[in-house]
């Protein structure tokens, strides 16, 4: 018989309000886990193109200003992680909660609304 080692996928309450503590703490651990937490934390890096440039060469615009190597846009911080964190969030939501966040653009603005929303309850 062959051992099992594989983690057993979370179970997680959807967010209603009340829980959102326990669910912040539980969804971030989530995230984190799925290499997920720097795009939601710092948000996405994009690449703009310099002024003046033919278009080959990229500037990195991460928002923060932070770029110590030079190197361009690190691979933690993607639109395409970005979405998979987002549809963790969503998909962790109840409607009542998922009504407020629906139409924002990045994860980071999910989940800072839904902290804006629900952190200041205290429950």
């Amino acid at each position: 018989m062959e051992d099992d080692f594989s983690v057993e996928k979370p179970r997680i309450a959807r967010l209603t309000g009340p829980n959102y503590r326990p669910w912040s703490v539980q969804v971030r651990r989530l995230l984190i886990g799925q290499s997920l937490w720097n795009v939601v934390s710092l948000g996405v890096e994009t690449t703009t193109v310099e002024p003046g440039s033919t278009g080959g060469s990229a500037a990195q615009s991460s928002g923060d200003g932070s770029d110590p190597k030079g190197l361009g846009p690190s691979s933690d911080r993607t639109e395409v992680k970005d979405a998979k964190a987002s549809t963790i969030i969503m998909s962790l939501c109840a409607q009542g909660a998922l009504q407020h966040i629906l139409l924002l653009g990045t994860a980071r603005e999910q989940w800072e609304a839904l902290k804006a929303l629900y952190a200041p309850l205290g429950i």
